[in-house]
C-alpha cells in the first residue's frame, strides 16, 4: 500500500483493507461492510486505495471471486431449509407457509440473479451461438429483378 489516507496510519489501513477483505469474501458486499463499522473507511476511499494500489485492487478481485461462490453456496442452503415452511393454524392444521416458500424463491432467484452480473463467464446463461441449420431463400415475383 503506496499511500496512506490521512485519517489512518499505515497499520490502521492494513487492518482495515484486511478486514474488508475478509468480510467480502464471505459474502457481504463493499458498501455494507464499510457502513457496518465506524472505524472502517467510507467504500469510496477503499476504491480510491484501489486505484492506487494494484496489489490492494487483485485482492479485492479476488475477494469478489470468493464472494460469488459463498453466494453460489447459500443458494443451496435456503434451497435445502424447510424449518418454517409448514406452519400450525389456530385449530391445529398443519399448512404450507407459503409467503416463506415465496421469499426463500425470491431469495434464490436475487442471488441467481447477482451472480450472473457478477460473474457472467462462470454463473451466467449459456448462450448456444452454433447454427448447424441451413437456410433457403426463395425469391420471387418483382424481387427477382433485383
Amino acid at each position: 500500500m503506496n499511500s496512506v489516507d490521512p485519517k489512518f496510519t499505515q497499520e490502521q489501513k492494513a487492518k482495515a483493507c484486511e478486514e474488508i477483505l475478509a468480510s467480502i469474501a464471505k459474502g457481504k458486499s463493499l458498501i455494507a461492510t464499510c457502513r457496518a463499522d465506524d472505524w472502517l473507511p467510507a467504500e469510496s476511499t477503499f476504491r480510491l486505495w484501489c486505484d492506487k494500489d494494484a496489489d490492494l485492487a487483485a485482492s479485492y478481485a479476488r475477494a469478489c471471486e470468493v464472494r460469488a461462490d459463498a453466494i453460489f453456496e447459500e443458494i443451496f442452503d435456503i434451497a435445502d431449509d424447510n424449518q418454517h415452511d409448514i406452519r400450525i393454524s389456530p385449530d391445529g392444521v398443519e399448512l404450507l407457509n407459503s409467503d416463506h416458500v415465496q421469499r426463500a424463491r425470491l431469495r434464490i432467484d436475487a442471488r441467481k440473479w447477482a451472480l450472473s452480473k457478477m460473474q457472467p463467464k462462470k454463473y451466467g446463461d449459456k448462450l448456444d451461438v452454433n447454427h448447424a441449420g441451413a437456410f433457403n431463400i426463395t425469391i420471387s415475383g418483382d424481387d427477382a429483378d433485383l
